[in-house]
């Protein structure tokens, strides 16, 4: 059944005149963790861990992971028709080198950051390798009841929570245009859009964030594009400035930012290839700077603080509670690790503003 996806996707590497594709672990906002619709690299290899590459050239195939997962790796992944190389001795840019000719090699620009695609291309500078950027992602074509990517409702998160108003935030990311003399910034990183915007969503298991793009422009205009439903307060908040469009909107309102002659910033490392070169052809003036959210949302203001102390006493009290009935059953029944993190749901979910685990408990002995 795997060789039979290799085979395909070989063909259609054929078609597009390629040498070999690149399939990642990533998803078009390069968060941590990505929705089934976006484990590409899972469902060609079947692979599940939560990091690596996969290199399909005509006739190798190569899966690149690190120290976490070698062995996962071997277990998961049939060796007769992947290489599995561990990251400490090569990535798949060193062996595209020692091939020593004319290669192409294509990736999809949405799911390679402006950072990454340019540290590529420097490792293989005095090659004759070309990384050629393919719109359809080559997986998807071959795809079949690819599964669908699910939009939830987006909820407001209280300033009783967040200590200063969406508002408040916004003030701050208009002072940092202005300094950079820049008409707009372009915010790909959900986690950035959530704590700017005051909002939570559940689109992804185990963190709470909407799948959204947001721009926003000096003049407190905010571009929000979403496929989610939204609490109406949320347009109050921001006192009218706000503008929700759909989600498929945002690439073509991209190209209108450089028609319009518009200095844009990006942070090249949360940032997407794709729309760089979107913005590129259309001659927009762009600014490489770090997503300020990222510093803003790091200080953490007085309320934040206490809800932080809040919430790990009372996760505090669920270990706890955990260990004191480990403590009192091991001996009297088989336990094993699920019984211990089930064990440990249980008691927080009982917890003040319990909304779900972070991660799914990991449990050793």
């Amino acid at each position: 059944m795997i060789e039979n996806k290799i085979d395909v996707l070989r063909k259609k590497l054929i078609k597009y005149k390629l040498d070999g594709y690149i399939v990642t672990h990533n998803d078009e906002f390069f968060n941590e963790s990505i929705p089934d619709c976006n484990k590409r690299l899972e469902w060609l290899t079947s692979f599940d861990g939560s990091a690596g590459t996969c290199l399909i050239l005509i006739d190798k195939a190569y899966l690149f992971v690190d120290g976490r997962y070698t062995t996962q790796a071997k277990l998961q992944v049939d060796n007769k028709i992947y290489e599995i190389v561990h990251l400490n001795k090569n990535n798949f840019y060193h062996v595209l080198k020692n091939f020593n000719k004319n290669l192409n090699i294509g990736f999809d620009p949405k799911l390679h950051s402006v950072f990454n695609i340019k540290f590529i291309k420097n490792q293989l500078i005095d090659t004759e390798v070309k990384l050629i950027p393919i719109s359809n992602n080559l997986i998807d074509l071959i795809w079949k009841e690819k599964p669908q990517i699910n939009y939830n409702k987006i909820e407001n998160y209280s300033a009783e929570y967040s200590g200063k108003s969406s508002n408040e935030k916004i003030n701050l990311v208009c002072k940092f245009l202005n300094k950079n003399s820049s008409d707009s910034i372009i915010i790909t990183d959900c986690e950035s859009i959530s704590w700017l915007l005051n909002i939570r969503g559940s689109d992804l298991e185990f963190t709470p964030i909407a799948f959204v793009y947001l721009v926003v422009s000096i003049d407190k205009k905010i571009s929000l594009f979403t496929n989610s439903d939204y609490n109406p307060d949320l347009e109050k908040d921001l006192e009218g400035q706000l503008i929700v469009n759909s989600i498929k909107d945002f690439y073509p309102y991209i190209e209108k930012l450089g028609k319009n002659k518009k200095t844009v910033i990006i942070d090249d490392k949360t940032c997407s290839y794709h729309i760089l070169e979107l913005l590129k052809k259309n001659n927009t003036n762009v600014i490489k700077k770090n997503n300020p959210c990222l510093y803003y949302k790091a200080c953490k203001n007085k309320i934040e603080i206490k809800g932080i102390v809040e919430a790990h006493i009372r996760d505090g009290k669920s270990i706890s509670q955990a260990i004191y009935w480990l403590k009192n059953n091991f001996l009297k029944e088989s336990i094993d690790e699920l019984m211990v993190a089930n064990k440990m749901f249980d008691l927080r979910k009982d917890n003040k503003n319990f909304i779900s685990l972070s991660f799914p408990t990991i449990a050793g002995t």
